[in-house]
């Protein structure tokens, strides 16, 4: 492979999240790093995760093709991962 065939073969798309800069205001659409504002009615959170953010898909640069069909979407975290590093 050439230079140009490896660039070819690992780039991927992406949307590049940058935080901070003005103060948010709760409406809907706007996505949330660090607090989870909106959920889908009798949504249960996974046992040991947490919500860490809240992401909107409807108007970013990027969305991948598994994702098209979603509005919105919270990650979640099991903040326990940070205990079991050494297993």
């Amino acid at each position: 492979m050439n230079i140009v065939q490896i660039k070819n073969a690992l780039f991927k798309q992406a949307t590049i999240f940058q935080t901070g800069g003005f103060r948010p205001t709760e409406e809907l659409g706007e996505s949330w790093i660090g607090k989870v504002l909106w959920g889908k009615e009798g949504e249960t959170v996974p046992s040991n995760f947490e919500p860490i953010c809240t992401i909107f898909l409807n108007n970013l640069p990027y969305v991948p093709k598994e994702l098209i069909g979603y509005q919105l979407i919270t990650i979640y975290m099991n903040f326990d991962v940070f205990n079991n590093l050494n297993e």
